[in-house]
């Protein structure tokens, strides 16, 4: 899932930029408006295609991803990470910009 994420961080060696999920890639960032383009393996986030069909996604100079996802299924992203990463249980959350 390609989906733009808020950036946390202050791009220090000890406070790098990134993103508030366990496992991502960066496709593309933007500092100055503090927001970052990521790759979320499915295994990662949880969810299926089925899952993701009612989503709108939104095509830009980056190509397709999600700027947001719905209520229910941030929950249930949220619910995968805190049962698949259970020692960082309400760490990891998406944050959209």
């Amino acid at each position: 899932m390609q989906i733009k994420l808020r950036a946390i961080g202050t791009g220090t060696d000890k406070d790098p930029y990134r993103v508030n999920v366990p496992t991502w890639r960066c496709i593309d960032v933007d500092y100055k408006n503090g927001w970052m383009l990521v790759e979320i393996p499915d295994d990662v986030h949880g969810l299926t295609e089925t899952d993701l069909g009612h989503e709108t996604i939104t095509t830009d100079v980056n190509g397709d991803h999600y700027a947001q996802l719905c209520a229910a299924c941030t929950i249930a992203v949220h619910d995968h990470f805190d049962t698949k990463y259970q020692e960082h249980k309400g760490e990891f959350r998406l944050e959209f910009v």
